[in-house]
């Protein structure tokens, strides 16, 4: 882990003066929204229950399961597994997650490191994830409402996208130095399992790149370099009506750069973020994706990278 910073933050020598004094990297978890829809597609790859090149009704942004509506943010019509994912559509992505073998696709969630400590960070959490069968509560986990992770927990199954498909231990310290700065040991990744297929990493680097160049989340595009990623939006449980807030959002951001040759992992999270304008869209595309032009252009910069796109020349 090369960086993890959280806002509020507090200070550790007076955290009694402060309301909010945990790290949400680590100890609080969250519904994921749509960042869960490409580990679904990536299961139904692997059962073969889906063709990239089939075209899907999404109908008209509404569909009934179990007898409960789950609508789109968009009415979306006919579209392929990939716009899918690069326009986030739920009716979508629920068709597809309605097709798979229920026990297969919790049991990727958990080998991705969901539902589990990693055992790095005190007072950790571990995130909810209980299996449910029925279709109704498929359709939810497939938009990421039914269960929780930390931001840690969505940076570990997005670099398994990046890294040839392997949930790997995260590391907090890169290893130990001697009075000169020189090391004396140096941790190395340890690789878990492997859990995402050659196959759907293949087919699915694309499509999250899509969703960076001309998709949900377009307003974090580079000019510089290649980004691959998933925008997830997911509503707030409010006590207050006891019921999802139509006004109290989580936004995402999770993927990887540059897509060529990934080398960082990056989660962008947001609590409740307030809309700038009455009546704006609150989603992970205007919120969180918005963070990371500067922030990948600012990283590859600070690691002296050479852009993988080809800059245009009003651009230079």
């Amino acid at each position: 882990i090369l960086a993890a910073a959280t806002y509020p933050n507090y200070d550790p020598n007076n955290y009694e003066k402060y309301k909010t004094y945990k790290n949400i990297i680590f100890q609080h978890a969250y519904e994921v929204g749509s960042v869960a829809k490409p580990i679904f597609l990536a299961e139904a790859i692997d059962e073969k229950k889906v063709d990239l090149n089939e075209i899907i009704d999404c109908q008209n942004g509404a569909i009934y399961v179990d007898g409960v509506r789950i609508k789109d943010h968009k009415r979306f019509g006919l579209l392929t597994p990939a716009q899918i994912i690069q326009h986030s559509s739920n009716v979508g992505a629920i068709k597809i997650a309605l097709r798979l073998d229920q026990k297969k696709i919790y049991q990727k969630l958990r080998d991705l490191g969901f539902g589990q400590k990693t055992g790095i960070f005190p007072g950790e959490a571990s995130g909810f994830l209980r299996e449910d069968f029925r279709p109704v509560n498929i359709a939810y986990a497939s938009i990421g409402q039914n269960w929780t992770a930390t931001p840690l927990q969505v940076g570990l199954a997005y670099s398994a996208f990046a890294n040839g498909g392997y949930l790997v231990k995260p590391l907090l310290v890169k290893g130990l130095a001697d009075n000169s700065g020189s090391y004396v040991k140096v941790y190395q990744p340890e690789k878990i399992r492997k859990v995402l297929s050659d196959e759907s990493i293949q087919k699915l680097k694309p499509i999250l790149q899509l969703v960076v160049e001309d998709g949900t989340a377009k307003s974090g595009k580079s000019d510089y370099f290649t980004i691959a990623g998933k925008t997830g939006t997911a509503q707030k449980y409010d006590p207050a009506i006891k019921a999802l807030s139509n006004s109290k959002w989580y936004t995402w951001f999770a993927g990887f750069f540059p897509v060529s040759d990934p080398k960082f992992t990056v989660v962008i999270f947001a609590n409740e973020p307030k809309p700038k304008f009455p009546g704006e869209h609150i989603g992970g595309g205007g919120v969180s994706a918005t963070v990371l032009k500067n922030l990948v252009d600012r990283v590859m910069f600070y690691y002296k990278q050479k852009p993988d796109k080809v800059v245009s020349e009003n651009k230079k």
